[in-house]
């Protein structure tokens, strides 16, 4: 049965959430790097990269808005099972039930945007939908024999991916700014890699040389600077601690 099946493949799909987008964009990307697009790009380019990364970024705060708010043990990036210690209603949950998907979906939607070509786009878009289709039913399957009834109600009145703001409720909690520096940092080295990555590869395709424009070298600087300083901070200092969160 689809109820059923959908599920089993969302939580095989949940396990390995880490790497499988960037397999499934990777393929969808390359073959547009050719030549005589690259060169075709060029010469506006950098003004629709950057936008493109300002959409990326949305997303990564739209991340930042919903796991700054979350207690422990919710909203995280465990891969290995399902896990929820209470359910959350409020904030960005009171409008949407899957914020840090719809969150994702920007990131590399700005990502995909840079190749600037609208088929890819959409077949992105569809590719997306496919596969987080099958992770949300998991979660959802998850959540329903987790919290029962109060889940259900829950769902019932909360869109899946289009935010009804008219539902809006103020977060339960006050925002943790050390917990979205401890939690989200993989995002912000996984956008700087994604912008570098195709500038150099444009540039490869269209002069054959390894070359990264200053500008994307600076953005990718940022998060690997970023990235390996809260690294170190989570993983050998207690400063982005904060209890239950």
């Amino acid at each position: 049965m689809i109820a059923t099946e959908l599920p089993r493949q969302g939580r095989l799909l949940f396990r390995h959430r880490s790497y499988l987008p960037i397999l499934m964009v990777v393929p969808i990307a390359l073959p547009l790097l050719r030549p005589d697009r690259a060169a075709h790009l060029s010469p506006t380019h950098e003004w629709w990269a950057m936008a493109c990364l300002a959409v990326s970024m949305t997303g990564l705060v739209m991340r930042a808005l919903t796991v700054g708010f979350v207690p422990r043990g919710t909203s995280g990036r465990n891969t290995r099972e399902q896990r929820a210690e209470r359910l959350n209603t409020s904030g960005l949950y009171s409008v949407v039930r899957h914020p840090l998907y719809v969150a994702n979906f920007v990131i590399w939607l700005g990502i995909i945007l840079a190749v600037a070509d609208l088929a890819v786009t959409l077949m992105f878009i569809s590719l997306y939908w496919l596969y987080y289709e099958r992770i949300m039913a998991a979660e959802e399957s998850f959540l329903a024999s987790r919290f029962g009834a109060a889940y259900t109600t829950w769902a019932e009145r909360t869109p899946a991916l289009i935010p009804r703001w008219s539902r809006w409720r103020r977060p339960d909690l006050t925002f943790s700014l050390r917990t979205v520096l401890r939690r989200e940092y993989c995002g912000l080295l996984g956008i700087t890699v994604g912008f570098a990555a195709l500038d150099a590869a444009r540039h490869l395709a269209s002069e054959q040389r390894l070359y990264i424009e200053p500008v994307w070298r600076i953005v990718f600087a940022i998060g690997l600077i970023g990235f390996v300083t809260l690294r170190f901070l989570k993983k050998r200092t207690r400063l982005l601690h904060v209890d239950g969160r």
